[in-house]
């Protein structure tokens, strides 16, 4: 094989996936907005993702509306 060949095996490496703690410690993620982002993805604490991932939910859930309480419950 020449040195200008390559296998094509060699995928490109994928994206490092980390605990979403460990992105909202990187990234200064607000507690309030943490939590926010949990409950809007269904996500529990240690669930794994790319920092792409993770800066994409944060960017839709802040443009997503606030739906107001019902009254009279």
């Amino acid at each position: 094989m020449s040195e200008k060949t390559k296998p094509a095996s060699d995928p490109k490496p994928a994206a490092e996936q980390k605990p979403i703690e460990a992105w909202r410690d990187a990234l200064g993620t607000s507690k309030t907005l943490f939590v926010g982002l949990l409950a809007a993805n269904g996500w529990a604490e240690g669930y794994e993702c790319t920092q792409k991932e993770y800066e994409k939910a944060v960017e839709s859930f802040l443009k997503k509306p606030v739906r107001p309480a019902k009254k009279g419950r």
